[in-house]
């Protein structure tokens, strides 16, 4: 299968998961394979799909399978990969990740960015979706940036509309 996500290329399933894990370990995991199709999140303080805790109050030791260390409700903790603030933290490592040097693009430099934007696109989509699908992430994604789209430019219009109104005498 090939991806349908904007901007993810023409990468097979497989390749966008090898990617992901050679950026960011923590996405070794059953719960982390794109495409994810979850019904919902779930809550700090459930249990997961095989018992396990969704959060663990830890110090930073290291990758622990099935979880991300960061910040979140609970404080410095290892948050499970279905709940939101897995892809928070995600989110953010990789964003303060992005491979250097646009002027000096070899081809490798320019596959570690092209890798890097694969992963960045796909975790900025999990971090801001309602459920772990990464279809209706991307869907609100789309539904987002077009939301924000018309919001400046209706306050672009109504800046003119008020500017046309607003001279001496009126």
């Amino acid at each position: 299968h090939q991806s349908k996500m904007a901007g993810v290329g023409k990468r097979s399933h497989e390749e966008i998961n090898a990617v992901l894990k050679k950026l960011l370990p923590e996405c070794d995991s059953e719960y982390a394979r794109y495409p994810m199709a979850y019904p919902r999140w779930l809550s700090l303080g459930e249990k997961g799909p095989k018992g396990e805790p969704t959060w663990i109050k830890s110090d930073d030791v290291g990758i622990k399978k099935d979880y991300v260390y960061g910040r979140g409700p609970g404080g410095p903790a290892y948050y499970h990969l279905l709940t939101t603030n897995a892809y928070i933290n995600l989110y953010t490592k990789i964003s303060n990740s992005r491979p250097g040097g646009c002027c000096s693009f070899s081809a490798e430099a320019r596959e570690k960015v092209d890798e890097w934007d694969c992963a960045n696109r796909i975790l900025h989509a999990r971090h801001v979706s309602k459920i772990p699908n990464d279809g209706a992430a991307v869907k609100a994604q789309i539904a987002s940036a077009s939301d924000t789209a018309q919001m400046n430019y209706n306050a672009d219009n109504l800046q003119g509309f008020i500017g046309a109104g607003a001279g001496p005498g009126m």
